[in-house]
């Protein structure tokens, strides 16, 4: 039977989940009180999500997927122009343009852009220390989290669902402001109390956004209702039969069913990546393009030889394959049929291959990068690493710029696609540090 998923949603007053079956579909709500302000490091948030696990864990044991939602308040949210909608460019170019616009330095902070259309970009950081102690928490639970980011911004999704997705519609909660244009996100704003949600409304009619439709979450609807004269419809969000505290959880649910959380901020990046379901060690993925390669040339020789028929080259030629051999698999002893065994290896390492690479030969993956470095880019790659499908390296680079056009390099190939810059670090004397990872076609 498959197992469930669990979508946990951190406020500053409670701590909530929701359960969902394999196909995400609704089976349980849980919710516990804070009893002070729900920070990472309080120990009344470790208090609450321990009495909360208790409580799922005795009713459904362990989860297929977890999924973490973080307080409003601990997002810094800024809406800047840039020129273009991808995703990939926009986290790439989003430590450059948010780098003293924010309270801390940009090295101290995790983020991630989503296009708001109109050449904006919601841009979101998140301090890399809160976010650690809070997958800590986590793991403490034995919960380890394939994505971490906020439920607030799958909201669009769920009024779509709801009342269908046209026109401008807006979400306002204890937590949070948010107007969504035709399905897409358009405005976000995190609220404590009501004259945030009056600053917002008035920052939307300056910029001339005029919400049609409005949902109210824990707010005075006659109260709102005067702030809106011109939207035709402001009521409480009706979730048909799903409790009302758990509004953005299933926002997320619906986001995840659909196949749309790509869409969503995910600050699982970088030092943060979700990694549990690697195939392979690092080491074990160098070893075996290094052991596929010589293999193939010793058996090159050895079909040679064997053609030509020279009985003597062909005996000092198994001596050298049995010296090959022990020096390639020094744990292993020959049987005094090596060419049967280094067969039987190129096999096992073949289908490894295809798992690691995704059918793709980590030579040609190689090459495809020393012809991207060589192209006058000045790069030089210190790391390479495949497996699951995907291909990682670590590299310097004469200037922001030469990184970004090895990256538009290696988006030419043919072997690779979607490749993305991360970790993009200025280098003591000039140039640059990067990292870069590609899928495999």
């Amino acid at each position: 039977m498959a197992l469930p998923i669990l979508i946990i949603d951190i406020g500053m007053d409670s701590i909530k989940a929701g359960v969902f079956s394999s196909r995400i579909e609704p089976l349980d709500f849980f919710i516990e009180p804070i009893s002070a302000k729900g920070h990472a490091h309080s120990s009344e948030l470790k208090e609450a999500a321990s009495a909360l696990f208790q409580k799922i864990r005795g009713k459904y044991g362990g989860f297929e997927k977890i999924l973490l939602s973080l307080p409003a308040s601990e997002l810094s949210v800024r809406v800047i122009g840039l020129p273009f909608e991808d995703r990939k460019k926009i986290k790439d170019i989003l430590p450059f343009e948010l780098s003293g616009l924010l309270h801390l330095d940009i090295e101290e902070l995790t983020v991630d852009g989503m296009p708001l259309g109109g050449g904006k970009v919601l841009a979101v950081a998140v301090e890399k220390k809160a976010l650690r102690e809070y997958l800590a928490i986590m793991d403490g639970l034995g919960a380890d989290p394939f994505w971490a980011g906020s439920a607030l911004f799958a909201v669009p999704v769920l009024l779509d669902e709801l009342y269908g997705g046209k026109g401008v519609k807006a979400f306002i909660s204890k937590d949070s402001l948010i107007v969504a244009e035709d399905g897409k996100m358009k405005f976000f704003k995190p609220v404590k109390r009501f004259e945030g949600v009056k600053l917002g409304l008035a920052y939307l009619g300056a910029e001339d956004i005029r919400v049609q439709e409005a949902y109210i979450s824990g707010w005075d609807i006659k109260e709102l209702k005067a702030l809106m004269p011109e939207a035709g419809k402001v009521e409480g969000l009706d979730l048909r039969g799903y409790p009302e505290e758990g509004s953005t959880i299933l926002a997320l649910s619906l986001q995840l069913k659909k196949g749309l959380l790509a869409g969503n901020i995910n600050l699982r990046s970088g030092e943060f990546e979700y990694t549990k379901e690697r195939l392979r060690g690092r080491k074990s993925l160098r070893l075996t393009a290094i052991a596929a390669g010589v293999i193939i040339m010793i058996l090159a020789g050895d079909l040679y030889i064997r053609y030509l028929g020279l009985s003597a080259e062909l005996l000092s030629y198994r001596e050298a394959l049995r010296a090959s051999y022990t020096q390639l698999f020094p744990g292993e002893k020959a049987t005094g049929d090596e060419e049967y065994q280094l067969e039987a290896k190129l096999s096992a390492l073949s289908k490894e291959e295809a798992v690691i690479g995704g059918g793709v030969s980590p030579l040609k993956v190689m090459e495809s990068f020393s012809k991207a470095a060589a192209a006058g880019n000045r790069i030089i790659l210190s790391e390479i690493f495949i497996g699951e499908g995907r291909v990682k390296a670590k590299g310097e680079a004469d200037s922001f710029e030469g990184a970004n056009r090895f990256r538009e390099a290696l988006s030419k190939d043919p072997l690779l696609k979607d490749v993305s810059l991360s970790d993009v670090k200025s280098k003591a004397g000039g140039g640059a540090f990067f990292s870069v990872s590609a899928g495999l076609k």
